[in-house]
């Protein structure tokens, strides 16, 4: 069986100004619009979201099972719900804990 991964790293808005690794897909996190105390309604934070399977690194053009694409359309989503960590688990696992978000 293999296992798929999803690694979802915060980083301080502004960290990846310069570009994105190709293997991770780009998430800003809610901009901060407590004015009050200082918000600038900009984000304080961003992430990146990184498919792997086995031992490397995936992306949509080089996953043949559409696990990638699957991370990379719902990255936004899975940073919300599953939160910064590296997260693992069988296809099976995926398909249980996520439902009909899973179509791959």
């Amino acid at each position: 069986m293999n296992e798929l991964e999803v690694g979802i790293h915060r980083y301080p808005f502004g960290t990846w100004i310069d570009g994105v690794p190709a293997f991770c897909a780009f998430v800003l996190g809610p901009n901060n619009e407590d004015y009050e105390h200082g918000g600038d309604g900009l984000p304080d934070e961003e992430y990146l979201v990184c498919a792997r399977s086995r031992s490397r690194f995936i992306t949509p053009e080089d996953d043949t099972q559409g696990f990638a694409k699957w991370v990379w359309d719902n990255a936004d989503a899975l940073v919300d719900l599953l939160g910064e960590s590296l997260h693992s688990g069988e296809r099976e696992w995926w398909e249980v804990v996520f439902g009909n978000l899973v179509e791959w």
